[in-house]
């Protein structure tokens, strides 16, 4: 009469760990999204470090069909898909440009948390970029939500003059190309 022991872990504490690290993941990839200003500093604490691999994660997938003739005619869906090799693709383009013409010395970008605006897609960011200290001029960054996160599509330099019309620029019509850029159907 010999009963041997059952030594497995039960059945429903390994479906239990299945749906806490499934919702954990989704949770971190759909929801958990950085504020927009904490994209645009870790891209340029990365691009200052000379991190461009780190830069590059901070930028929009769209970005590669404006700089790399391979991405040039992918679909949203495609770039998307084809991130991690964007990236890599990215960091080299920066590279490769930092080795020819590098960046001055002594550069920073502050962000101006109080103009920030955000839509469901999109967000607009201002920064002062300073040289030794000194205020040198103004830079919009527009982001794109992409697969939840803010990711860099674009910095323009503005006057500061110009601070003001940009403020009271409609985001809805940002956030509207973007949504149909991301769709597809644009």
């Amino acid at each position: 009469m010999s009963a041997t022991a059952k030594n497995s872990v039960p059945k429903i504490i390994l479906v239990v760990i299945v749906v806490l690290l499934t919702a954990m993941f989704v949770y971190a990839q759909y929801y958990d999204s950085s504020p927009p200003e904490e994209t645009v500093e870790q891209y340029y604490a990365a691009y200052f470090a000379q991190d461009y691999k780190s830069a590059s994660q901070k930028l929009s997938v769209f970005m590669a069909n404006q700089y790399l003739s391979q991405y040039a005619d992918m679909s949203a869906q495609e770039l998307l898909k084809n991130r991690k090799q964007i990236e890599l693709d990215m960091a080299e383009l920066i590279a490769s440009i930092e080795a020819t013409t590098p960046a001055a010395n002594d550069f920073e970008v502050e962000v101006l948390s109080q103009h920030t605006r955000t839509g469901e897609h999109s967000a607009l960011v201002i920064n002062h970029i300073r040289h030794n200290g000194q205020i040198i001029g103004m830079e919009v960054v527009i982001l794109i939500k992409e697969e939840g996160h803010y990711k860099i599509f674009e910095f323009s330099p503005i006057q500061e003059e110009m601070l003001e019309e940009v403020l009271s620029f409609d985001l809805d019509i940002i956030d509207n190309s973007f949504s149909q850029l991301l769709d597809g159907t644009a």
